[in-house]
């Protein structure tokens, strides 16, 4: 766009052909400037209405998939915890057999 832009006044400001299409202030140039920004708005604001529903979208599967990572991770932390019980249950009589074994022989 830019290079159509420099040549449209180049060819316009130096009168190769002995009167120019477009004088100066490039009306005519500005015209169609005017209409290619009319014509780009609402392609512009389509491709973001559509890039925002693919975004809804998205972030709606982000969601699902958090929540289940977060049910998941709330079901293998109590498992973990109930675990731990276990093992302090167990491990806790082996340590006072232990200790009564070894004061016995220290005595």
């Amino acid at each position: 766009m830019l290079g159509i832009t420099i040549a449209w006044c180049a060819i316009n400001m130096t009168s190769l052909m002995g009167r120019p299409l477009d004088p100066y202030p490039f009306q005519f140039f500005n015209l169609a400037l005017a209409i290619l920004v009319g014509l780009r708005g609402p392609l512009i604001v389509m491709s973001q209405n559509r890039q925002s529903v693919k975004d809804r979208a998205r972030a709606e599967t982000d969601y699902k998939v958090n929540l289940k990572n977060e049910v998941n991770i709330e079901t293998l932390m109590r498992e973990f915890s109930e675990l731990r019980a276990e093992i302090r249950g167990t491990v806790a009589p082996h340590d006072d057999r232990r200790g009564t074994t070894t004061d016995a022989t220290e005595g």
